[in-house]
């Protein structure tokens, strides 16, 4: 549930070339030649996805996983570590980040600083937004067609998604409501979203 570009040898290289860990998800790169991986940047052929997200929603999932999950908050809730303090709300999370608090924080960071999207986004042909409607519709339809067995995509992305999905999946998208109020314009966590992840949008 956060931004992603890694390119995964099962899932994209075994139809063509063969994945040298069957079953296992790794890194193109740990498992292919770095020459293989550059010259597959300039080939049309493979399939060079990145999943992006709507900023608050992300936040929001981070905030639910993060701070409120047990065993999460110690070391990944930004300004709220110590769990000897009350877990703190979504506002007063929100309205205690900083750029500096979120910079270099693999889960709050912003997207654009993740697999060169600020100024790389052409090295990628498929460019998915997770918060879109049918999103998971449009990436099982995207492997199938690339040759993806039908076996990985329905393990990793059912037809008919349930319950909770390794602990990552939290539901932001229908809690937005919930935990932003109204999407008007004084909106006062929306705009401390918008200025602090301003680029991602």
């Amino acid at each position: 549930q956060r931004v992603s570009g890694d390119v995964w040898s099962t899932w994209y290289n075994a139809p063509k070339h063969g994945a040298k860990h069957p079953g296992k998800h790794e890194p193109w790169s740990v498992t292919f030649p770095e020459q293989e991986v550059s010259a597959a940047w300039r080939n049309d052929s493979f399939a060079r996805i990145v999943y992006v997200r709507d900023p608050a929603e992300r936040l929001l999932s981070g905030y639910l996983q993060k701070c409120k999950q047990a065993g999460q908050r110690s070391q990944h809730c930004i300004g709220f570590k110590h769990t000897s303090r009350p877990v703190p709300s979504f506002e007063e999370f929100v309205l205690a980040l900083t750029p500096k608090s979120i910079h270099g924080n693999q889960h709050f960071m912003m997207q654009s600083q993740h697999c060169g999207l600020y100024n790389k986004s052409w090295k990628f042909n498929h460019i998915i937004d997770m918060s879109s409607p049918g999103f998971q519709t449009k990436v099982r339809q995207l492997y199938l067609d690339r040759g993806v067995a039908a076996s990985v995509v329905n393990k990793n992305y059912p037809e008919h998604k349930s319950g909770n999905t390794g602990g990552h999946d939290t539901s932001a998208k229908q809690k937005m409501t919930q935990f932003y109020g109204s999407s008007g314009r004084n909106n006062t966590l929306l705009n401390k979203v918008f200025e602090l992840f301003e680029q991602d949008y």
